[in-house]
């Protein structure tokens, strides 16, 4: 009650970002205080405690949760797949594309099946990871986020995602939904 829709918060926080002298009287006005010594940053004095904050996410995850074809499957390669087509592309695009993407074809063919999900230089990098794999690795993908962010393309956002959703090992990833939740609430 009485908040600002997420995308409002969203474009607050871009354009505070973007001015720069809005970034010293934010950084005041959410009193973010480095720990001596440790690197690790204190939660912000005004937000939400982090107790709530773990709340509201988990209370608005399973508000909006939808399954998805590429959830709980333990195919490395198939979470792959979704990590690549979902950044920065419509849930709703990648659903239509995801299970008809091969690997062993060729570039052009692989484009083909790519359109419309954009920036192709994404699906041309994941091709070229998938035969990285497949002529050193004999088909599979590394376990480690060291080793995936050796393939081309793939950055450690992505391996995190990897680590998490194929190989449930604990990673730090912050998904989309979370992070717009992450600056509503933290970023008043």
């Amino acid at each position: 009650p009485g908040r600002r829709p997420l995308r409002c918060a969203m474009r607050r926080a871009h354009a505070a970002h973007c001015r720069g002298s809005s970034r010293s009287r934010r950084r005041e006005r959410v009193r973010i205080v480095r720990i001596a010594g440790s690197g690790s940053v204190a939660w912000p004095s005004e937000a939400l405690g982090r107790d709530e904050f773990v709340e509201l996410v988990r209370r608005e995850g399973a508000r909006l949760h939808r399954d998805l074809p590429w959830r709980y499957i333990d195919d490395p390669y198939a979470v792959l797949v979704s990590e690549v087509m979902l950044q920065q592309t419509q849930v709703a695009r990648v659903e239509k594309h995801w299970t008809r993407f091969l690997a062993a074809a060729g570039a052009a063919d692989v484009l083909a099946q790519w359109q419309g999900l954009g920036y192709n230089r994404r699906a041309l990098a994941l091709k070229r990871a998938a035969e990285t794999c497949s002529a050193e690795r004999g088909g599979l993908l590394p376990d480690t986020a060291e080793e995936l962010e050796t393939l081309p393309g793939i950055g450690p956002a992505t391996a995190a995602g990897v680590m998490a959703f194929a190989y449930n090992r604990p990673s730090v990833y912050i998904e989309t939904n979370v992070r717009t939740v992450f600056l509503h609430e933290l970023f008043p």
